[in-house]
């Protein structure tokens, strides 16, 4: 599996595996816990352009995968 990280806000990190975007972030309460989301490649655009895209995009995958 090769995988990069494209952009790095400490808070999280968009990455690419092989062909899939991925955005990582911590969903921890109390202790960190880091879960990653796959994301389409025009999200993963998004959020590495603007910190505020990529938290949109963070919360829309939540809600994404809750229901």
């Amino acid at each position: 599996m090769n995988e990069s990280v494209l952009k790095d806000y400490g808070w999280c990190k968009v990455l690419k595996r092989d062909a899939n975007y991925f955005i990582s972030f911590d969903e921890g309460q109390i202790v960190i816990k880091m879960n990653d989301y796959q994301i389409t490649e025009k999200e993963a655009i998004s959020a590495i352009e603007n910190e505020i895209e990529a938290e949109i995009i963070a919360r829309s995958v939540q809600k994404r995968n809750a229901e």
